[in-house]
């Protein structure tokens, strides 16, 4: 099939078989109809002066090590790498929300979900939110998230509540959506009633001693060993357990939701009521 995608970080089925794709480096959804085999884009628009607007992971310095091998010279700058900060960008022009998803803006999608009426929800990690794109009229909302990253607490509607870092979305068979929020070391549910965000997984702790992490994501390269570990809590309710930067998550039919704890190599689970 000759079709060009540019690093696609996720991919999700209708009950059509449709195929949906994360084509997240060309900043677009894209659909694989199986009975044609054409792929079309049903999301996404992006320019290069969007692609001037946005910066990766950067470091201050870099040196060649020995031969092709590069390295990153610490030295000027206490050994912290920084990405660029969300607080100095200007993010106004990704809140397009009432558009055709053909005219929205995605920054950095890591994962896909699709429900039962064809609804694609849309994990966001660039803007911190999560989005949906209406299956039937093509209109992008936002679930939950407001751009910035951070923690301001539960038990309010989630499009008016921070996350951070979210690496995965997930709708169950009533319409509820959980989220990985990752970098706050939680899972949450928005409840599809009320549209309210709650913590049902992870008491925000990420079970080691943050001295190594700066704002806005800055990291120091340390072995884990010497990290300082806190604490993890198999055994007790799952609010107060230990979730660190939890990414995938999965429902089975028994009402369990298993998290994918990257950062303890673990997967675990916890029973929905």
């Amino acid at each position: 099939m000759e079709v060009n995608l540019t690093y696609p970080g996720a991919i999700a089925f209708d009950q059509d078989d449709n195929l949906y794709i994360a084509d997240t480096q060309a900043h677009r959804i894209r659909k694989y109809d199986p009975r044609t085999g054409l792929v079309t884009t049903i999301g996404g628009t992006w320019t290069p002066e969007d692609d001037d607007r946005i910066s990766p992971l950067t470091a201050q310095n870099l040196i060649v090590l020995s031969g092709d091998a590069i390295g990153i010279d610490f030295s000027d700058d206490q050994g912290w790498l920084r990405p660029q900060c969300s607080d100095g960008l200007d993010l106004s022009f990704y809140l397009d929300d009432g558009k055709p998803a053909s005219e929205c803006k995605f920054y950095d999608i890591v994962a896909l979900d699709v429900d039962a009426a064809g609804n694609i929800i849309l994990t966001d990690k660039g803007t911190n939110r999560i989005r949906k794109i209406d299956g039937t009229t093509g209109i992008v909302s936002t679930i939950a998230g407001v751009c910035r990253y951070g923690y301001d607490g539960d038990d309010k509607l989630a499009v008016k509540s921070m996350l951070n870092v979210p690496e995965g979305a997930i709708i169950d068979n009533r319409g509820n959506v959980y989220i990985a929020d990752s970098m706050n070391h939680r899972v949450r549910k928005v409840d599809v009633d009320t549209g309210v965000i709650t913590t049902i997984a992870g008491n925000g702790d990420s079970g080691y001693d943050d001295k190594n992490m700066g704002g806005c994501g800055a990291a120091r390269f340390v072995a884990k060993e010497d990290a300082g570990m806190l604490k993890h809590g198999d055994g007790r309710p799952a609010v107060e357990a230990v979730v660190n930067s939890p990414a995938g998550l999965a429902l089975d039919s028994q009402g369990f939701l298993y998290i994918c704890e990257r950062n303890e190599n673990k997967i675990r689970r916890v029973k929905l009521t």
